[in-house]
């Protein structure tokens, strides 16, 4: 196997592994003949896909419909009819419950059609005949009889015929490569001269690695792969390695996905509905060549959101700590305009604030935190700092899921006095309530998580007391022991101590 390394962006590099006789680019000019070079790495600056909008090129005659290998299958000489296996369909959601619907499916959601070229990658697409919509059309690729959302407008598009482990079968069944070929040529959609896309024994299984600017693997992000309406995507796992499970030909484009299983991490411009970023597509020629390039921290930050929730969400459940997990949607959105601690508000989950304060830190925010549902919000991040937006997001997850142990009334006003205090000064306390107890416990969640995570402790808040929580987990203490201590009632270190 040979390793291509993509530095992608600052903060996430990309290592795609390919047989040695191909290579995945990220430029839509790397379809060139090139001279061999050594198993060396050597590396090419090249434009990278920036977080604009994305610019949509000609629609184009999609291999994988099932008129198409049909017709494949004709011209092959089978006489065999074959059978819809994925409909591609797309969705127009309405409203925040539409959209948690539309994740709720578990597959990967395009805004953007799949059967057009992309003139310039981005992050985003909006519809512009739903110029006036908050809301754009989302695009899936679904299992035939795969039971659809109620009440959300849809269509289908066309169904698909994506069958790569079909094996060939003497005179009644071609194989899966002779078929995907034949497909493609009769589509237009050549990748050499000889109108034949290359394949090693049939299939081309992409695999890749991310990691951070420090070389830390980055587990729990889920990269979707897709060529036309063959879509494929794997979560990384601990050693930042993501596989796909089917065989892919010619060009193929890679997004990093923000969404999974029902949480999302989202930025702030409107139209980017589910927040992904393009690492690039490229085609596979009959070469070895090493591309990298730069982008700015939006990624990592997304990135170090994502990895966040994954271990928070591993902890909570390897400690056996339920009563603090996060819901399974849960939303988190970074806003322009906000500062950099970021806050869990949850307010569309029965949290109420008063409305000053609300208004007062959301500023011109407040209606996209209702549209999305945002449970959480952070603003801008350092960039660079990778790891200090890992233990401020890992702080406010913690912060969120102690609203669930000591109740929406006492959580809220701890909320409320500390965004009080950040907008118009003073302590905590001088708003009616002390969150010494609830800064203590985010304090050592996210401690334990940065340790694990980075291998290096990070240091306690200043502050009278702060170091009374980790030094009972210190001493030996679990967490579940030590939640136990944390009611309603315990809201600053007088009112723990005596229960210590």
């Amino acid at each position: 196997m040979k390793t291509v390394i993509f530095p992608i962006f600052r903060y996430v590099r990309f290592a795609v592994i390919v047989p040695l006789a191909f290579i995945l680019c990220l430029s839509p000019s790397c379809v060139k003949e090139t001279k061999p070079v050594k198993e060396s790495v050597t590396e090419e600056k090249v434009p990278l896909p920036g977080h604009d909008e994305i610019v949509l090129g000609k629609k184009v005659d999609d291999p994988y419909s099932l008129a198409n290998m049909q017709r494949a299958m004709s011209s092959l000489g089978f006489d065999k009819t074959l059978s819809p296996t994925h409909e591609y369909v797309r969705f127009l959601p309405s409203c925040a419950e539409d959209l948690s619907a539309l994740i709720g499916l578990g597959v990967p959601l395009f805004d953007h059609p799949l059967d057009h070229e992309i003139g310039t990658e981005g992050d985003y697409y909006h519809d512009p005949s739903l110029s006036e919509s908050f809301y754009t059309w989302l695009y899936a690729v679904l299992e035939k009889g795969t039971p659809l959302p109620e009440n959300i407008r849809h269509e289908l598009l066309h169904e698909c015929f994506i069958s790569p482990e079909m094996k060939a079968s003497g005179k009644d069944t071609p194989s899966w490569e002779a078929l995907l070929r034949e497909s493609y040529r009769l589509t237009g959609n050549y990748l050499s001269e000889s109108g034949h896309p290359k394949m090693k024994g049939g299939s081309l299984v992409v695999d890749g690695t991310l990691t951070s600017g420090d070389d830390m693997p980055l587990a729990g992000i889920r990269v979707v792969m897709n060529s036309f309406t063959m879509v494929d995507s794997d979560i990384t796992d601990g050693e930042g390695r993501f596989t796909s499970v089917s065989p892919f030909v010619g060009s193929v484009r890679f997004r990093i996905d923000f969404t999974d299983g029902g949480w999302s991490v989202g930025m702030s411009e409107s139209s980017n509905l589910f927040s992904s970023h393009s690492i690039g597509s490229g085609t596979l020629p009959l070469s070895e060549e090493t591309i990298s390039s730069w982008s700015d921290g939006r990624t990592a930050a997304r990135a170090a959101a994502a990895l966040a929730l994954r271990d928070y969400s591993s902890l909570t459940e390897r400690e056996g700590i339920s009563q603090v997990q996060l819901p399974d949607d849960f939303v988190l959105r970074f806003l322009s305009g906000l500062d950099a601690e970021g806050t869990a508000l949850l307010s569309s989950r029965g949290v109420s604030f008063p409305g000053t304060v609300l208004s007062g830190y959301l500023g011109g925010n407040g209606y996209e935190v209702d549209a999305f549902r945002a449970d959480a919000v952070m603003g801008k991040v350092d960039r660079g700092d990778f790891a200090g937006t890992y233990i401020e997001i890992s702080r406010m997850l913690a912060d969120a899921g102690l609203c669930g142990k000591i109740g929406l009334s006492s959580w809220g006003r701890s909320i409320s006095g500390r965004l009080s205090a950040r907008l118009w000064g003073g302590n905590v306390s001088d708003y009616g309530r002390s969150d010494e107890v609830v800064r203590m416990w985010s304090d050592l969640v996210a401690g334990i998580m940065y340790e694990e995570r980075f291998g290096r402790q990070y240091p306690v808040s200043e502050g009278d007391h702060m170091e009374l929580l980790p030094g009972l987990y210190t001493g030996g203490e679990t967490l579940s022991e030590i939640l136990s201590l944390i009611t309603w009632k315990t809201a600053t270190a007088d009112d723990l101590l005596p229960v210590l």
